[in-house]
């Protein structure tokens, strides 16, 4: 789940972090991550039913909750 910003260039290959415009957490078998650069794993106490972006489009901001 994530977000990028709008001037991503959608052909060719990506690469999943915030220096290439594009903000995300992944599940990827029993562990969840942030997928900066290197990816940052997240302990989480649960795995997550919902996940809620806030964007702060003035202050240039993402989050997860």
């Amino acid at each position: 789940v994530g977000v990028s910003k709008e001037s991503l260039q959608r052909k060719g290959s990506l690469t999943f972090n915030p220096e290439e415009g594009i903000w995300a957490v992944q599940q990827w078998g029993f562990q969840n991550r942030a997928l900066t650069s290197p990816p940052t794993l997240l302990n989480l106490p649960r795995v997550p039913r919902k996940i809620r972006i806030s964007l702060d489009y003035e202050w240039g901001e993402v989050a997860f909750f």
